[in-house]
């Protein structure tokens, strides 16, 4: 069967990062995500995770390539944001790490969706953000509650960086959409 990887390729984007991405390599963040996966899952086949840079801001489910990708300007962008309500390296990594481990959820469950063919109710960006949060709660670990958290401060931070516009709103129910 298939087995999840990560795979990190030459980064060239923010240097101003080196410190961050050092820090995820060294403390294995996303190796760390997949060694339970692999040992659960049965896959049909093989989906790396990717680290690149990508020349955009985003972390997604590339189904032609069968593949997660974080982009590297898109953790550098986590970071940044961060920054601006965080005064050391340590809280913007904590939060940078909170951001990402319930962004990999959210793209593990397109991919799990596809690969899987997994059948959903509603939305599929709905459903998958509902795995990642359930993902995150399940065993009530308390360092996994203060992750999720980081993760919703970040939606915040990125709220207001934003002037307000909630990004992909049309993709995501919100409760001020009618379903």
């Amino acid at each position: 069967g298939g087995q999840f990887s990560v795979e990190y390729e030459e980064r060239e984007v923010a240097p101003e990062y080196d410190w961050l991405f050092k820090r995820l390599s060294q403390d294995r963040l996303f190796e760390s995500l997949i060694i339970p996966l692999n040992v659960a899952l049965h896959l049909p086949s093989d989906i790396p995770v990717i680290i690149k840079d990508c020349d955009m801001v985003n972390a997604y489910f590339d189904i032609n390539n069968n593949e997660i990708v974080f982009c590297n300007e898109f953790l550098a962008d986590i970071a940044k944001k961060f920054e601006t309500v965080y005064k050391t390296q340590d809280e913007v990594y904590v939060g940078l790490v909170g951001t990402a481990v319930f962004i990999f959820f959210h793209e593990l469950g397109h991919a799990l969706v596809t690969n899987l063919d997994l059948p959903i109710t509603g939305r599929q960006e709905d459903a998958v953000d509902q795995l990642a949060l359930f993902t995150m709660l399940f065993d009530q670990n308390p360092r996994d509650i203060a992750l999720l958290l980081e993760a919703i401060a970040y939606w915040g931070i990125y709220a207001e960086w934003e002037a307000g516009v909630v990004v992909r709103s049309e993709e995501h129910t919100s409760e001020l959409q009618s379903p």
